[in-house]
């Protein structure tokens, strides 16, 4: 050995001036110890630099950690080495350190039979590694999925690593056949190939057993019983710890049966080998597992899984030989034990000084070896029991070895302090669930529905909340629910304490909100309206009779801008007027939704419903807008409802819509429209108007929004969607816009970026949307994004939202976002238009502010106002369309 002497002190640590520690010296003096295959003082070195040298800086732990790993992987002593990997997890900082940390880990897994967690640390490994490597990692898993008896997946991990190393030259191809050949049944052909990697393999001593297990399979035991004997001195004297665990574990049935005293020497060193102390780099880790519970966000539904838990992570430590929660039940004795990761319960009749004293209350917190003989659960390895109470008549025992007196300690008086704490936040929870669930029941009883909205999505806390909005879920997003309420509640306006009347679907609906820690609590109570005046025998079939259904078509925009409170205010108003607006010709009415009105008038005469509606709509200008529809009673009402609202569909006027002439009217329009659109999607192109958005401070175009030219066709847009929405033809003409944009750009010799328009139906058909994609790619030099009105963007999911962000692709939103919910429940996006309501709002600055976190630009649509600079300047926005930017192909 060369004769090293570094400047040491009484435990041979190297030290400089100031007392730190020079680990380039221990390193040194190590390997001179390694090399000589002095692995009992290299381990007993490096014991004495960890328990006495001052380990102050990051490089030197680290260092000591990676020392002992190349030592106890050489020697192979896996208990030890598992404890030091385990130590050295919280140092780890690179991609790479992890991944070899992860290879050694499955190496110690597989050698103390834990092949579960050999595999799962393997998998985790990614391919992003050596060949050799990965030949090592698949060839590796092969071996273990075959111990599990799994030969699929060995197989298809040999196949992969084959991939790597087609002529075979890793000498472990060889031990994988052989492997499975033995576990399918071909002894003989495992034997030869065993043989053949025998032959080849540089580590003969590590893989001994698999030719006593295979000649005791054959029945050749005699050829074992001579092999066992020529190997065993070789075995004895060679480093490796765990080739002499499975050498002698292979070999004891052999041996029990030839040779009895051969056996009991191989039992005996077997057992020295397994009851050998374990290297530990310090306490921290076992502290660690125990504090976790603190962190565990568990939710357990009875208390003895948070013992069990408990349990399961103190047995993690290997500090303790057992694990005991003690109950005193009615003066019985009731034990909650813990083997093989199960709780089990055992009642304890049998009288003993540590029980005798628990139930005095007058125990002590540690009972020695000589205290507790004939206790239960006590074996020879048993030194110390403590005892921890946890709380009222329950205790924590727990058994250990004398050297772990003081970490064992320590940890049964935390664990029983967490374990007090986590029981207590049990018991108090529950307690609070059993209210809970007695105020629910309660509720259910009563017919009503209790709701949170939290996060915008709306959980339903009870049943009858779930059967008034006829859902089965027990969560939805609340715009999937906003969006079927009439009139649509926004969540600054539930935010208040208020109570509210809706339409939801075919239902009228009572809410009582409230808000609590941030989060919005409904009160859904179903109700069955009682319109003023309303008498059902007067809503019979009479032909002498008529109906005006009246629509107040703005209605959404009213209570945006006055509230609910003022909008029913004005409703109450004018239903209180409509006799003397129908010079008392009206019987009764219904009003449904908040804004359909139903006038039963007792005359036919069409000068009648002209003089009502006229004065009506004189009485509210400048508040309500009024759609009428009008339908003699010569039907049941129903009937006549069914007519009114399909006569209400077609019109777009503020008229008085009379009859089916009308919708044959519309139905006209609407065919004409069909037509004209199959035809211009046939010829698979359409011009293109083009609508500049300009960047006044530059004053140049920056982008360049896209619409169809209809030529003056199809002018009337809401009967185009209409018609789009009813044939199935978004899509169609979707991708007809994005076609007839990639023949324009070709023409183009400059990059240009485009906004385009596209409807939801093309975003929620993945077909659709992946085709828009693959086109886009034509384009790829320009940049595109794609425009969509706020309401249908909310329609989207979540997760529709989400793949529009994965994919990266740019969103301009349109229209009006009503509400600072709505506005934070979106994501970030690229572009939003505002119009001059939003610009010459009062609290422009605070809302043009708010809309900026999560737009990256907006673009001022101000259609034909005039421009102020400063105002421009004071928003600080740049872009903008309208008049001003100008347009082509008018």
């Amino acid at each position: 050995m060369t004769d090293i002497k570094p400047k040491v002190n009484d435990h041979k640590i190297p030290l400089d001036d100031k007392g730190f520690l020079l680990m380039d010296q221990v390193d040194t003096y190590f390997r001179s110890l390694f090399k000589e295959k002095l692995y009992k003082e290299a381990i007993d070195y490096l014991n004495d630099i960890k328990n006495h040298g001052p380990l102050n800086k990051h490089e030197d732990l680290i260092k000591l950690h990676d020392l002992y790993i190349e030592i106890l992987l050489e020697i192979e002593d896996y208990p030890s080495l598992l404890n030091i990997l385990i130590s050295k997890e919280k140092y780890l900082e690179t991609k790479k350190s992890k991944t070899i940390h992860q290879f050694y880990l499955a190496i110690c897994y597989e050698g103390l039979q834990r092949i579960k967690d050999a595999i799962q640390a393997l998998e985790a490994i990614e391919d992003h590694i050596s060949s050799q490597n990965i030949i090592n990692k698949y060839l590796k898993l092969a071996l273990l999925y075959i111990q599990e008896k799994d030969i699929s997946q060995a197989k298809n991990a040999y196949t992969y690593a084959l991939n790597f190393d087609k002529n075979k030259a890793n000498e472990m191809f060889l031990l994988v056949e052989s492997d499975l050949a033995y576990q399918e049944n071909g002894l003989i052909d495992s034997m030869k190939i065993y043989e053949d990697f025998f032959i080849k393999s540089q580590r003969k001593l590590s893989y001994l057993n698999r030719f006593i297990r295979l000649s005791i399979g054959l029945e050749r035991y005699t050829d074992a019983y001579e092999f066992y004997k020529r190997y065993l001195d070789k075995v004895i004297n060679q480093a490796s710890i765990q080739a002499k665990i499975n050498f002698f574990s292979s070999a004891l049935p052999l041996l029990k049966e030839l040779n009895s005293q051969a056996y009991i020497e191989a039992n005996n060193y077997l057992n020295e080998l397994k009851q050998r102390e374990s290297i530990h780099f310090d306490d921290f880790n076992y502290y660690q597992i125990l504090l976790s519970q603190l962190k565990d966000q568990q939710i357990y539904l009875k208390e003895r899984e948070i013992i069990r838990q408990t349990f399961i992570d103190l047995d993690r430590s290997k500090v303790f030989n057992k694990l005991v929660y003690l109950k005193i039940i009615n003066a019985k004795v009731e034990l909650l034990h813990f083997s093989k990761n199960l709780l089990l319960e055992k009642t304890y009749e049998d009288y003993h000084l540590i029980i005798d004293d628990i139930l005095k209350d007058d125990y002590k917190n540690t009972y020695p070896r000589m205290l507790m003989d004939t206790f239960i659960f006590v074996d020879d390895t048993t030194d110390y029991i403590f005892v921890e109470k946890v709380q009222e008549n329950e205790f924590l025992l727990s058994y250990t070895r004398k050297d772990n007196f003081d970490l064992g300690k320590k940890i049964t008086i935390l664990s029983a302090l967490i374990l007090s704490g986590k029981l207590r936040q049990y018991q108090l929870k529950n307690n609070q669930d059993m209210e809970l669930h007695a105020l629910k029941s309660f509720m259910d009883m009563k017919d009503l529905g209790l709701v949170k909205i939290k996060n915008h999505q709306m959980i339903f806390l009870n049943q009858q909340a779930k059967k008034i909005l006829n859902l089965e879920k027990d969560m939805v997003a609340f715009n999937e629910i906003q969006k079927e309420m009439s009139p649509m509640l926004y969540l600054d306006q539930l935010i208040q304490a208020k109570s509210w009347q809706v339409s939801y679907k075919q239902d009228e609906l009572r809410l009582w909100s409230f808000l609590l820690d941030y989060d919005i609590y409904l009160l859904v109570e179903e109700v069955k309206e009682n319109n003023l005046n309303e008498q059902d025998l007067e809503w019979k079939k009479n032909q002498n009779h008529g109906v005006l259904l009246i629509d107040i078509s703005n209605y959404k925009s009213v209570i945006q801008y006055y509230g609910f409170s003022v909008y029913l205010d004005k409703l109450n108003d004018l239903l209180s007027q409509i006799s003397s607006f129908s010079n008392h010709h009206s019987l009764a009415y219904k009003l449904e939704n908040h804004h359909h009105l139903y006038i039963l008038l007792n005359t036919r005469d069409k000068r009648v419903t002209e003089r009502f509606s006229n004065k009506l709509s004189k009485a509210y200008e400048g508040l309500f807008n009024f759609s009428y529809a009008y339908q003699a009673m010569n039907y049941e009402f129903n009937k006549v409802k069914s007519s009114l609202i399909q006569l209400m569909a077609h019109n777009i006027s503020q008229e008085v819509i009379y009859s089916d002439k009308s919708i044959r009217k519309q139905e006209e329009t609407e065919s004409l429209y069909l037509q004209t659109l199959d035809n211009i999607i046939k010829q698979k192109t359409i011009k293109l108007k083009h609508l500049y958005i300009k960047n006044w401070k530059h004053q140049k175009v920056t982008h360049i929004e896209i619409k169809p030219h209809h030529l003056n066709i199809l002018t009337d847009k809401k009967v185009l969607n209409d018609v789009l929405d009813k044939n199935d033809l978004n899509i169609a003409y979707d991708k007809l816009i994005m076609n007839s944009l990639i023949q324009e750009s070709k023409k183009l010799d400059k990059l240009l970026r485009w906004i385009l328009p596209i409807s939801i139906d093309s975003i929620k058909s993945k077909k659709a949307f992946n085709y828009l994609l693959r086109r886009l790619e034509v384009m790829k030099n320009h940049h595109v994004s794609f425009v969509l009105d706020i309401d249908d963007y909310l329609k989207l999911s979540s997760s529709d939202q989400t793949y529009l962000q994965e994919k990266e692709i740019s969103i301009c939103i349109k229209g009006q976002i009503r509400d600072i919910f709505t506005l934070e429940s979106l994501k970030t996006l690229d572009y939003v238009y505002i119009d001059e309501s939003t610009f010459n709002h009062e609290f422009n600055q605070i809302w043009i502010d708010a809309l900026k976190k999560r737009f990256k630009h907006i673009i001022y649509d101000h259609g034909q106002e005039t421009l102020v600079k400063a105002d421009l300047e004071r928003m600080d926005i740049e872009l903008i369309k309208g008049e001003y930017a100008g347009q082509e192909n008018d």
